[in-house]
């Protein structure tokens, strides 16, 4: 399930224990493990932001390199 937090806070290793139900056995690995992976990226200087509400297209300087 994402979740995106906007908080950097790298991997997590995770891990959890297993028993099987009753009258049953688990197998020799009795333990699940997983690393729950940070998609969420360290804040950064914003360079551009327009939010389009007027035309703001004759500001622009494009330099356009052949």
């Amino acid at each position: 399930m994402p979740l995106t937090t906007r908080k950097r806070r790298g991997m997590k290793p995770l891990s959890s224990p297993w028993s099987g139900p009753r009258g049953d056995a688990v197998g020799e690995s009795a333990t699940a493990t997983a690393t729950i992976r940070d998609d969420d990226y360290a804040e950064e200087e914003i360079l551009f932001a327009d939010d389009f509400s007027t035309d703001t297209s004759g500001d622009w300087d494009l330099h356009l390199v052949p």
